[in-house]
Parts: structure tokens; C-alpha cells; sequence
């Protein structure tokens, strides 16, 4: 009777060693899943802010389009002015 009881212990502990080894390795499959989730999210959002960084460069472009556009238009303005209060004197 104690030789039975050693020996359903004995495969007790085999099949526990099993199930905590098959356990491990979906513990890890599960790990390596999120990671590769994980991986594939950063991904995607640094392709969208890159997106967006290259929006805000073009606009800045824009800007100083603008800017310099506006400043030139500016100084013929003022120009054009101290030429017309020239004249008048």
C-alpha cells in the first residue's frame, strides 16, 4: 500500500512538472504575443507622428512663405509711401 501511494505520488509529481512546463510556455507565448502587439501599435504611431511631423513642416514652410511674402509687400508699401511724401514736399 505505501509502495501505490509513492507511486501515485511519484506520477502526481510528473504530471504537475508537466502542467507547470505547458503553463510556462503559455505564459510565455502570451508574453511574446503582447510584446509583438505592443511592437506593432509603437509601429503604426510613430509611422501617424511622423505623418504629422512632416504636416507641421510643411505648414511652417508655408508660414515663412507667407511671412516673407507679407514683409516684402510691407517694405514696397512703405516705399511707396516716403516716395509719395517725398513728391508731396
Amino acid at each position: 500500500m505505501l509502495n501505490k501511494a509513492v507511486s501515485k505520488i511519484g506520477k502526481l509529481r510528473k504530471k504537475n512538472k508537466r502542467l507547470l512546463q505547458k503553463l510556462q510556455e503559455t505564459v510565455d507565448m502570451m508574453q511574446q504575443d503582447y510584446i509583438n502587439e505592443m511592437d506593432k501599435n509603437l509601429s503604426e504611431q510613430k509611422v501617424h507622428f511622423e505623418k504629422q511631423i512632416e504636416e507641421f513642416n510643411q505648414a511652417n514652410i508655408s508660414i515663412e512663405e507667407q511671412n516673407k511674402t507679407l514683409k516684402q509687400t510691407l517694405e514696397q508699401k512703405t516705399l511707396k509711401n516716403w516716395l509719395m511724401l517725398f513728391l508731396k514736399i
